[in-house]
């Protein structure tokens, strides 16, 4: 059983991509694709191959990014890489790390048993102390550093948190990998409050990259630019995201969050 993932760099820095492999390692991921925007990337590819070096990571480059193209480019890269229809994607964006029940090879066995090709979760928001937009840093963890985890993106953004975590390369993504072309839910392995997709995108440099979408890519009538605004209306008075609204029912405990179980087939 071979599990493989892949998501998108597009613009931006990559300072979560160490971490990110690292994660995704230990679950026990065999094959990384990272589809890279050349127009958007082209300054920081030395970093990437610099961080990628020996390991199981294939680039693909592509032009003209839409939201309505990504998803063919992931499953063209995933085809140029041995990926066949019935073998399992770890669904995951560059700031998501996800938490499964139990061991991604114990959980995709009983999902082929069952027949089902797809699973999600929702988000869980992680926050620096005091909800300072905080650089990410080598070390320590992620975890470690954004210890407060929250509902923001639900509670005061308004956004559909539901996220396919696992999937056949069969199963097709729609936008955002929030949905499916296949049913998600009714959860072989334990209940879908257990799978848990810790979302670091709060972090230094977020106010200035999502002003700059909203001035010369996402329209602001779209879902993801309404988000986009009521998030820069909350967080612009005070500089931080006010942990101390009660709406994002901030709890501090994360360090030890994702948990991770090790692959028993490895």
């Amino acid at each position: 059983m071979k599990f493989f993932t892949v998501t998108t760099l597009r613009n931006g820095p990559v300072d979560l991509l160490p971490h990110w492999l690292d994660h995704y390692l230990r679950i026990g991921v065999d094959q990384f694709v990272l589809c890279v925007l050349r127009e958007g990337m082209e300054a920081r590819l030395d970093e990437i191959r610099s961080i990628t070096a020996g390991m199981p990571v294939q680039l693909h480059f592509f032009s003209d990014w839409t939201d309505a193209r990504q998803e063919l480019v992931m499953r063209h890269a995933l085809d140029e890489v041995g990926c066949h229809g019935r073998d399992w994607i770890v669904r995951c964006d560059l700031d998501e790390l996800n938490e499964f029940p139990c061991p991604i090879d114990e959980l995709a066995r009983a999902m082929d048993k069952a027949n089902k090709p797809a699973v999600h979760g929702h988000f869980i928001d992680r926050v620096a102390p005091d909800g300072k937009l905080a650089a990410v840093t080598a070390k320590p963890s992620l975890a470690r550093q954004y210890p407060i985890e929250c509902r923001l993106t639900e509670k005061i953004l308004g956004g559909f948190t539901q996220k396919i975590m696992l999937a056949r390369h069969e199963v097709t993504m729609h936008p955002g990998h929030h949905t499916a072309s296949a049913p998600s839910g009714n959860h072989e392995i334990g209940t879908w409050r257990d799978y848990r997709v810790h979302h670091f995108k709060w972090r230094d440099g977020v106010m200035e990259r999502l002003d700059w979408t909203l001035a010369n890519v996402a329209k602001r009538d779209s879902s993801w630019g309404v988000e986009t605004q009521k998030f820069l209306d909350f967080v612009k008075p005070f500089g931080r995201i006010p942990v101390e609204d009660p709406r994002l029912e901030a709890v501090t405990g994360g360090e030890g969050k994702p948990k991770v179980y090790p692959r028993g087939d490895c």
